[in-house]
């Protein structure tokens, strides 16, 4: 890319797993120089769903998937709902990384385990 006049690199994915080391560092290098405003040598454009927000709410879908409606239908988002395990959904369809995700609470909710007195 030295060679070339205003050479660009585009980098696309929707987040990754826990193996997607160079993607992640990517991500964090993105997001850091998005938050310090650092705009001179890079762009960093994200689309991912709050950490808090309802995966089964079409609002959480528009808001982090600039082609519903246009590209991909929601008809087709909810079956991925219905058809893929929450967390694979979270990845492909939210943008969320494997910590958000799949927190870990596969077998019994928070709730439930801290209604028994546990703590994490």
């Amino acid at each position: 890319m030295l060679t070339r006049p205003d050479p660009c690199l585009y980098l696309l994915s929707t987040a990754g797993t826990d193996e997607s080391v160079y993607l992640r560092s990517k991500v964090e290098d993105g997001r850091a120089r998005a938050e310090l405003g650092v705009t001179d040598t890079a762009c960093y454009l994200e689309w991912s769903a709050a950490d808090e927000a309802d995966p089964a709410d079409p609002a959480t879908w528009a808001a982090c998937m600039p082609a519903l409606g246009t590209t991909v239908d929601v008809e087709a988002v909810a079956a991925d709902l219905e058809l893929m395990a929450l967390p694979e959904f979270r990845r492909a369809c939210l943008n969320q990384w494997p910590g958000v995700a799949n927190p870990g609470w596969g077998v019994f909710s928070q709730a439930a385990w801290e209604q028994c007195g546990y703590t994490r």
